[in-house]
């Protein structure tokens, strides 16, 4: 095993860091990079079972 290759994130994993680098962006008001993150999070959330909160920031009322 390679002591360098990672180990795969679970999913629950995968979205708190998706959602994570979301809430940076809103704070930087990154539009082009919220629209993916915002998409990734609404797919992974859909795998999961978890309810999606479709809502509109400032930053995407801008776009």
């Amino acid at each position: 095993m390679n002591p360098f290759e990672r180990t795969p994130l679970s999913p629950y994993v995968q979205l708190q860091e998706l959602e994570d680098a979301y809430a940076e962006c809103l704070i930087e008001e990154d539009v082009r990079l919220l629209g993916q993150l915002w998409k990734e999070i609404r797919e992974l959330r859909t795998q999961l079972s978890l309810p999606i909160y479709d809502f509109v920031t400032p930053a995407e009322q801008r776009m």
